[in-house]
């Protein structure tokens, strides 16, 4: 996302550093594409041919994260269970099954569930509902901090994946740079 969304302002002129847009966009897209437009003077055309250059390379460009596969099958191996809550729609199944990485996954909640979007708990409380366990048995991953104000508000510890982010600030009880790290936390 964040590499057409730099890509999309490079054709309009605007050679913004990679890391800057990532770090934007860890708060989410809106708050990038809101200081883009009052910094840089961005329009819908903008935003527009970021769509097409993030669709264009299809299903298998946006890619999981380093370590994600193989956390996710030991989670199962374990007896444990994966959930997915993202503001993403339908893609997000498509890319889960684009990567092969469904198998691992149990419940589903997107944007096409109508729900208030994160930071709001009602995400992380549908998952709770769907599967009738208690909020002290999940531990929500989140690169964001609107995942972990979601899943503090539902009762759900929390953890901020901070990749390549440095002295990311959080309310998170656990934070790791590299996904393999939840082994140590989860086991």
């Amino acid at each position: 996302m964040a590499d057409s969304l730099r890509r999309a302002l490079l054709e309009k002129g605007h050679d913004v550093p990679l890391s800057d847009i990532r770090a934007r966009m860890a708060v989410t897209l809106g708050d990038a594409v809101a200081h883009y437009k009052r910094t840089l003077g961005i329009g819908e055309d903008t935003m527009e041919r970021y769509r097409q250059i993030m669709y264009s390379q299809g299903l298998r460009a946006a890619q999981p994260f380093a370590g994600a596969r193989e956390v996710c099958a030991r989670v199962c191996r374990e007896g444990g269970h994966n959930h997915l809550c993202t503001h993403r729609g339908a893609s997000a199944r498509m890319y889960m099954e684009a990567w092969e990485m469904d198998q691992y996954f149990e419940v589903y909640v997107t944007d096409e569930d109508g729900l208030p979007r994160k930071p709001a708990p009602d995400m992380v409380r549908r998952i709770l509902d769907v599967t009738g366990r208690p909020a002290k048995n999940f531990l929500m991953i989140g690169d964001r901090e609107l995942d972990i104000l979601a899943a503090q508000a539902a009762g759900v510890r929390g953890c901020l994946f901070t990749e390549k982010r440095k002295n990311a600030v959080t309310a998170a009880e656990y934070t790791v740079a590299r996904l393999e790290e939840l082994l140590d936390i989860l086991f």
